[in-house]
């Protein structure tokens, strides 16, 4: 048996490695374990994903509405947005929590907070939009 130390060992034997020499590992085995692997990850990432997506979708219909109420006031549109985002704070709070218990709280940070940047650029011209029509 080749000199390994204990946590080398233990990983060893998590992959299954036995510490003897047998035949090769026919390549086809290998190949599924690692393709079952992907597809479990890639699975659980999509799943996750569309958690926090409804999340966000429920976030960005409660803004759009207050921004219907709040186009009607003589404020501009930016500040209209800006306000119309703030007032569904809950909904951000959730979206929040649900994409940190995802990809943790940094990113959760991050995401966020440009997903709201963008949005309130998005929402703006809306509002510009309806005052228009």
């Amino acid at each position: 048996m080749i000199c390994v130390n204990a946590s080398q060992r233990l990983s060893l034997i998590a992959f299954g490695w036995s510490g003897r020499r047998t035949a090769k590992p026919s390549l086809s085995s290998d190949m599924r374990k690692h393709l079952l692997v992907a597809v479990g990850c890639i699975i659980s990432t999509v799943a996750s994903a569309q958690e926090w997506r409804a999340a966000a979708d429920k976030w960005r219909s409660c803004a759009d509405a207050a921004a219907v109420r709040y186009s009607k006031s003589a404020e501009s549109a930016p500040v209209v947005a800006r306000l119309a985002a703030l007032a569904c704070a809950d909904d951000k709070k959730k979206t929040w929590e649900m994409v940190s218990k995802t990809d943790g709280k940094s990113v959760a940070d991050d995401y966020v907070d440009a997903m709201e940047r963008r949005y309130i650029d998005r929402l703006s011209v809306d509002v510009i939009e309806m005052r228009l029509r």
